[in-house]
């Protein structure tokens, strides 16, 4: 629902008012055939929450953007601190969506007296989060304290643009925040801010003294952000995708919003090319100095839909026959739609998923060593020796599957096993 409402606003606003029915029952039916959303949801991952938080502030950026009131921007503060609460990286968003008021023939004046309502909205959304932060913990947290860790996560170059853990597996086993680790190093206790200042730190020392891997790191973590490959990271799509009916019934891959709706930003009108590339964009770069997965790209699917809508209407309003019925205003020249075609089958072969895809044993023994986990938290200790031998038949030799497996027996209660 939401998707179509964002679809037909943004279409309607933007000049396609004709295509806009054909057009957000298009991206409504494609982002419904995904089937990532519906495995997300199933886990309950942070990815549903974020995912609808994003869409609702694009959804008032769009009704910002057509109607700049007062209420409306102190309103997509609101939603765009929401979103933030759910993932953090949102909040680059404060710095970059008021420049859509430059497309605006508003007075300079007041779009500053507008930016400024959009920063009160985030604002008052977020303070009540850091208020409890210092009450609890006695510490300036403005929402979480895990940004230090996941950006030296980052910039482990030899992960392959990956999530790597940044100690061996005993360390990263219990301490996975290194919270232990750093009150141990510096002989006192530590607050999660300083946690955090510190790894972020060493995050930067990291960059700058294996400088000269990192724009083939960053690229590599570009391309995996694209690709149409859903990166495991808890839980694996790819693995659990042809296991389950209900999700190999549904036949969108993201490769269809990464390489056709890219590909649909040269077709999309002028304004509706600025809202979704700077929501898409900036969502993008705030992930960039982290590492990719396929939950944490989920938010941007449904604006992709929209612009991979928007070129099959294109496409299809080029054919003189059907162009009544994709409402599109008139058909593409030759050279255009043959421009179109080309660029969208060179972004198909380049983020064509199995380019980027792990290797299959790999996933299999991610897969194995979680369900050994969940067993062992459940106190199912048999269950938590069948998955763990499945997971050392898929990679044997592996020393951290016996350790962890130590672990998980432990917390089954099968100490002799453990």
């Amino acid at each position: 629902w939401l998707v179509y409402r964002f679809a037909r606003l943004l279409l309607e606003t933007s000049g396609l008012r004709d295509a806009a029915p054909a057009g957000s029952l298009l991206a409504t039916a494609l982002y419904a055939g995904y089937a990532a959303p519906v495995f997300y949801a199933g886990f309950l991952l942070m990815a549903t929450v974020s995912t609808t938080t994003f869409l609702l502030a694009a959804w008032q950026a769009v009704r910002a953007v057509e109607r700049p009131t007062r209420r409306n921007w102190i309103v997509l503060g609101l939603l765009t601190g929401l979103a933030g609460l759910a993932r953090g990286n949102v909040l680059l968003l404060l710095f970059t969506l008021p420049l859509v008021l430059w497309h605006r023939p508003e007075t300079r004046g007041r779009r500053l007296r507008l930016a400024a309502l959009f920063a009160a909205g985030v604002l008052a959304m977020v303070t009540p989060v850091t208020v409890r932060n210092m009450i609890v913990a006695r510490d300036f947290v403005l929402l979480t304290s895990n940004a230090g860790i996941n950006l030296l996560i980052g910039q482990q170059a030899s992960g392959g643009g990956i999530f790597k853990p940044v100690m061996g597996a005993p360390e990263a086993e219990h301490d996975p925040s290194m919270e232990m680790s750093l009150e141990w190093e510096l002989g006192r206790d530590v607050k999660g801010s300083e946690v955090s200042r510190t790894l972020a730190r060493r995050a930067w020392e990291t960059f700058r003294d294996d400088f000269a891997s990192m724009p083939a790191h960053y690229a590599r973590k570009v391309w995996r952000f694209w690709s149409g490959y859903e990166l495991p990271q808890i839980a694996a799509y790819d693995h659990w995708h042809p296991r389950f009916w209900s999700l190999r019934v549904m036949p969108v891959p993201y490769l269809l919003f990464t390489a056709v709706g890219l590909a649909g930003f040269l077709v999309l009108p002028v304004r509706a090319r600025w809202i979704i590339g700077l929501l898409v964009g900036t969502y993008f770069l705030s992930l960039l100095p982290f590492f990719p997965t396929s939950r944490y790209r989920q938010p941007i699917a449904p604006l992709l839909a929209v612009s991979t809508a928007v070129w099959l209407l294109a496409v299809v309003g080029s054919r003189s026959r059907l162009s009544g019925w994709s409402g599109w205003p008139r058909p593409l020249a030759r050279s255009a739609l043959l421009r179109l075609l080309g660029v969208t089958a060179a972004l198909v072969l380049v983020l064509w998923p199995s380019w980027t895809a792990l290797d299959p044993a790999e996933v299999l023994w991610q897969v194995k060593m979680h369900e050994a986990s969940r067993a062992g938290r459940l106190g199912k200790w048999r269950e938590t020796l069948v998955h763990g031998a499945a997971a050392e038949a898929a990679r044997p030799g592996i020393a951290e599957t016996p350790f962890r497996l130590a672990l998980y027996l432990e917390d089954a209660g099968a100490l002799p096993d453990a």
